[in-house]
């Protein structure tokens, strides 16, 4: 990823974020928006997944609930029809009605005049006071009266009628049973179930682990003595168990994607960065080269003949003198013919740099005219500047450079030209490089190796070149 200081700082002070870092961050961004997205439409296909299996599974549920009242009918029909029962009887009765599964938990019997008849082995549920108050009682023959009846460890829905020769007949349906023999089980000990009557009242709840409110399952149970409302909740872990890894799996991958393209913008960016500064310094480059003479360094003739305009001018409006010294190696093409190429060059740039020793002050220029043609633009001179010619002269001889064909000397020399003009209207580059020209030529024609200048009148307190 990019690092955290991949910040860039404007020309007005202010910090920009790196491309780079906002592309990762929308792309982080986008790829939690979409997770969240598909995790929700997962999640909600869980829901209607538990769903569609809760109204399969119901059916099953509502079956043993049933088989309790079929019981009490079948029981009231045998009742009717043999008069009495004994218990060994009743006993055989209820194994004929199949009447031993786990939802029917308490089967009670009670004759007009004898002891009650117990069949079925939950005697926690037969005992208790609720059973006691609801089988003694009086019951009409033609009604199902109906009570749940809560333990410790179950809790079991009692239904009770009557026969038409005073016989009360009483019948337990164990729900956790009911619950048990059906599709249904596994939501006792990992779920949320609630029973209630149509009218609200509530009949039995369980619920166990973490339940998740909204994957709910809510049907009505058409019983024989009326409706009853059964609603199924299903736990965090159900639906987990449900959801597919599509949603990390498209996280991790779109938070991939996000470091590799910011990596990867990055990296462009650094060589954008780079072929900026390339591009850069090839301007300065060529900038400076457009205006510097390549061999010796020296300002090139383009930008001496502006300077010398622009000094021109500047003379004029300050009321100052100026200078123009044109300089020429004496017998050059004999060098160039006697040394070689390489050793001219050699030597141009040898009295290059004695020149820029010569001239000090900073407003002076130097530069290089032709092959070996130099000129110097000294503004606010006068005719002392002539001390400055002898002394480049004498700067050349010094330096003892062998010029065995020169016909006046053994060694380089110069021929320097001189002129000097006064700030008026007659100031004009041309005229001064006019004047300094006939100077050179004069020294040129005289065998070289001197100077020769050219001072206009003063008109004005001289300003003297500073040597």
């Amino acid at each position: 990823m990019p690092s955290a200081g991949s910040t860039t700082v404007t020309k007005n002070g202010k910090k920009r974020i790196d491309v780079a870092i906002l592309f990762a961050l929308c792309g982080v961004l986008f790829s939690i928006l979409i997770f969240i997205f598909m995790l929700k439409q997962e999640r909600e296909a869980a829901i209607q997944q538990f769903q569609g299996e809760m109204a399969q599974q119901v059916v099953s549920f509502q079956q043993n609930l049933i088989s309790g009242f079929y019981l009490l009918e079948r029981l009231q029909l045998a009742l009717q029809v043999g008069g009495s029962v004994e218990a060994g009887e009743l006993k055989q009765l209820l194994q004929g009605q199949n009447a031993n599964s786990s939802v029917i938990t308490a089967v009670m019997v009670v004759p007009p005049s004898e002891s009650p008849l117990i069949y079925q082995g939950v005697e926690v549920i037969a005992q208790s006071k609720e059973f006691k108050q609801l089988i003694s009682q009086p019951l009409a023959s033609q009604q199902v009266e109906i009570q749940p009846i809560y333990s410790q460890k179950s809790a079991s829905v009692v239904l009770a009628a009557a026969t038409d020769n005073q016989y009360r007949i009483a019948v337990a349906v164990s729900i956790e049973g009911a619950l048990v023999e059906s599709p249904l089980n596994n939501l006792i000990e990992q779920g949320g179930i609630s029973l209630a009557y149509a009218e609200g009242q509530q009949i039995w709840n369980s619920v166990s682990g973490n339940i998740a409110p909204d994957a709910t399952y809510s049907t009505s149970l058409l019983l024989p003595e009326g409706e009853w409302l059964l609603t199924l909740t299903a736990t965090e872990e159900w639906l987990s168990s449900r959801m597919s890894f599509t949603p990390a799996m498209f996280l991790l991958t779109g938070l991939l994607l996000s470091f590799l393209m910011a990596s990867y913008l990055q990296r462009i960016t650094k060589h954008l960065k780079y072929l900026k500064n390339e591009q850069a310094a090839l301007s300065a480059q060529v900038e400076g080269s457009s205006w510097n003479d390549p061999l010796t360094g020296l300002v090139n003739r383009i930008h001496f003949d502006e300077t010398l305009d622009i000094e021109c001018r500047r003379a004029v409006r300050d009321f100052s003198p100026l200078t123009l010294m044109l300089l020429r190696v004496d017998h050059y093409q004999l060098y160039c013919e006697t040394y070689g190429v390489d050793a001219a060059e050699q030597l141009l740039q040898r009295l290059s740099h004695r020149f820029k020793e010569s001239v000090a002050r900073p407003g002076d220029m130097i530069a290089r005219l032709d092959d070996h043609l130099f000129g110097f633009i000294l503004p606010s001179t006068n005719e002392l500047v002539s001390v400055l010619a002898e002394r480049c002269c004498d700067d050349v001889r010094q330096l003892q450079i062998e010029h065995s064909s020169s016909p006046q000397s053994d060694c380089v020399t110069i021929s320097i030209g001189v002129a000097t003009l006064q700030p008026n209207q007659l100031l004009t580059a041309e005229r001064l490089f006019s004047e300094a020209d006939k100077q050179l030529d004069k020294v040129v024609t005289a065998g070289g190796d001197h100077y020769m200048a050219f001072s206009e009148e003063i008109t004005e307190p001289s300003q003297t070149y500073a040597v």
